[in-house]
């Protein structure tokens, strides 16, 4: 049976050097005045995110509404 030292060294295994090379990538391009596009994508996909909450709660509430008047 893997202890979690061994499923914490699998974890870090494979998550660190993507997320290292990453990191690194965009101080090298910091250096040069240059971006990934890591700030925008976060915030266009927190935009998303809230737009589809906002879909979501007025259908749960217009849903709502229409029970009310049914009963």
């Amino acid at each position: 049976m893997l202890g979690i030292e061994h499923l914490l060294f699998l974890f870090t295994t494979f998550a660190f050097p993507p997320v290292a090379l990453t990191v690194l990538l965009c101080i090298i391009l910091a250096t040069f005045g240059k971006s990934l596009g890591l700030r925008q994508m976060y915030v266009d996909t927190l935009i998303h995110i809230f737009e589809v909450r906002f879909i979501v709660f007025r259908f749960a509430e217009n849903k709502n509404e229409d029970q009310k008047w049914s009963r």
